[in-house]
């Protein structure tokens, strides 16, 4: 059997059994299906379902056929969210084969727009993502209400996974002696930014720097120069790392394991205009400015590789759904199918790649295709009756 499905028949379902038309197994499982095949929306999601019935009884039994759009809503609102997350982990850790041992693992927050009710006065959710850069697959995620939350959300989901010999990349909310504590206690390095958050330790580095090029006791420091470009833009990015091995900040004691410090200048000339800025970071890493470079520039992928393809191609912010834990759901189904596409994006043997929207319009043109990406992803197909 599918196993998959079987982790689905382990979702506890808190219904009746005499109002039971549909298993909950089912329902999950038909979800993801229609996920993968283009759905959007609840709506999407039964449309695709019933107008598919006929081949679908092929693969489970639906004896009363498909569930309605108000079944798929309430039921899917009363699942437990840290149970399918769960699921979405195990996925994870098939998909990474060795975990993240020596990879980049981003942390960061997005904040679903419409699940926000105004009339309830309910927040709209925000999910912490924990994404693997490498291999582009969302590992886990934890939902909070504000955006503010990250802070004490970060501690409780590094705990949960397991992080031992990968490097977490975390944006300056991150900057907390709470979160390098959990990191290092994860067995785990770091490169987080430094901002104004943490100011006076923002400033003591950026006098460190300035100070760079005065001091010989500096003259260990590290540079890595890198150049991109495209569309009339120029980049120069220039990294420089300071081992503090010998060296004692005092507002950066408070976090553990910090061996170096890295500042990355951006120059960037389109035309007459040319730009520059400096970014700062802390990092358990000793000084190694090409390799730090490589790490920080990898974390924007949770940005450009997830949050656009979650708003752009599986349409995020435009869902309503609010209702209980509908959102929440719905947000870890979407990251399950975008783990599942992925993979098949990393398969892909030509040299372009092809897109998560393409991928979405040839499960629907050919529904075998959405039952083997998710044999492919979970375990053996076999007959589900």
């Amino acid at each position: 059997m599918n196993e998959f499905y079987l982790m689905l028949c382990a979702l506890p379902d808190t219904r009746y059994d005499r109002h039971k038309l549909h298993r909950l197994a089912d329902i999950v499982y038909l979800a993801i299906f229609a996920i993968l095949a283009g759905a959007d929306t609840w709506d999407d999601i039964w449309e695709i379902c019933d107008e598919n019935l006929d081949f679908l009884r092929g693969v489970l039994r639906l004896e009363n056929g498909i569930p309605s759009i108000t079944t798929f809503r309430r039921v899917m609102s009363r699942v437990d969210p840290k149970r399918l997350i769960n699921i979405l982990q195990e996925q994870a850790y098939r998909l990474s084969g060795e975990y993240f041992k020596e990879k980049t693992v981003a942390f960061d927050g997005k904040t679903v727009r419409g699940s926000r009710d105004g009339v309830n006065g309910k927040d709209a959710i925000h999910c912490l993502s924990a994404y693997c850069t490498e291999n582009h697959t969302v590992i886990r995620q934890i939902i909070g209400s504000k955006k503010e939350s990250e802070i004490t959300m970060l501690p409780a989901i590094i705990s949960e996974i397991d992080l031992s010999g990968a490097t977490v990349t975390i944006d300056a909310i991150g900057c907390q002696k709470t979160v390098t504590d959990a990191i290092i206690g994860a067995k785990a390095d770091y490169m987080i930014a430094l901002k104004d958050n943490q100011k006076t330790a923002k400033d003591d580095v950026e006098k460190l720097f300035e100070d760079l090029d005065m001091k010989e006791e500096y003259s260990t420091a590290e540079r890595y120069v890198s150049y991109d470009g495209g569309h009339g833009r120029v980049e120069e990015r220039i990294a420089t790392s300071i081992c503090l091995k010998d060296k004692r900040i005092e507002s950066l004691d408070k976090f553990q394991g910090i061996q170096s410090v890295v500042k990355m200048t951006s120059i960037v000339d389109r035309g007459q205009k040319r730009s520059v800025e400096n970014r700062y970071y802390i990092s358990s890493h000793e000084a190694n400015a090409k390799k730090q470079a490589g790490i920080i520039r990898s974390h924007w992928a949770i940005e450009n590789s997830l949050h656009y393809v979650l708003d752009v191609i599986f349409d995020e912010d435009a869902s309503r759904s609010r209702k209980d834990h509908l959102a929440d759901n719905l947000s870890t189904l979407r990251k399950l199918a975008m783990n599942i596409l992925s993979k098949e994006r990393s398969n892909a043997t030509s040299k372009k790649k092809p897109t998560f929207k393409s991928l979405r319009r040839k499960c629907l043109m050919n529904l075998e295709r959405p039952l083997k990406l998710i044999q492919e992803a979970f375990g053996k197909q076999a007959e589900f009756k």
